[in-house]
C-alpha cells in the first residue's frame, strides 16, 4: 500500500537529512552516524505507515458502522412497513367477516320471524276454521263407530 507523506513526516525528513555534523578527530564514526540516521529514517517511516494504516483502518470502521446503521434503519422501516400493511389487512378482513357475520345473522333472524309468523299463522287457522271442522268430522266418525264406549268384546 502506497502511503503519502505528510507534511509533517517530510519535513522532519527534511530537517534529520539537512543536519550537518562538525567532523572533529574525536567523536562519533560519521558512517555509524549516518547509518543510525537512515535507521531512524526508516523506523520514523514504518511507524508513520503503521499510523496511516491504523486510520485507514479506524475510518474504515467507522465507515462500516455508519453504512450498518443505515442498513439496519432500512431494516426497522422496512419491517414497520409491512407491519403497518398487515395491520390495515388484518382490520379491513376483520370488518370484512364481522359485516358478513352481522349479515348473516340478519337472514337468520328474518327467517326466523317469517318461520314464527307462519307458524302463528297456521296455529291459528286450524283454531278456527279448520280445527273445528276436523273435530266435528272426527266426532260422526267415533260415533258412527260405536261411540265413545266399545264394548270389552271387540
Amino acid at each position: 500500500m502506497k502511503t503519502l507523506k505528510t507534511y509533517a513526516a517530510w519535513q522532519r525528513e527534511r530537517e534529520v537529512s539537512a543536519t550537518e555534523f562538525t567532523r572533529v578527530k574525536k567523536g562519533y564514526c560519521p558512517e555509524e552516524v549516518e547509518k543510525e540516521i537512515r535507521r531512524l529514517e526508516q523506523k520514523i517511516g514504518e511507524q508513520e505507515r503503521e499510523l496511516t494504516a491504523y486510520r485507514d483502518r479506524q475510518d474504515q470502521i467507522h465507515k462500516d458502522a455508519v453504512e450498518a446503521k443505515i442498513k439496519a434503519d432500512l431494516i426497522v422501516e422496512e419491517a414497520q412497513r409491512k407491519a403497518d400493511r398487515l395491520q390495515k389487512e388484518a382490520v379491513e378482513e376483520l370488518r370484512s367477516i364481522r359485516s358478513e357475520a352481522l349479515g348473516m345473522r340478519d337472514l337468520i333472524e328474518a327467517f326466523q320471524n317469517e318461520y314464527n309468523q307462519l307458524l302463528r299463522q297456521y296455529l291459528i287457522k286450524i283454531r278456527t276454521d279448520e280445527f273445528s271442522a276436523l273435530m266435528d268430522r272426527l266426532g260422526s266418525l267415533i260415533d258412527k263407530t260405536g261411540g265413545d264406549h266399545q264394548s270389552k268384546e271387540e
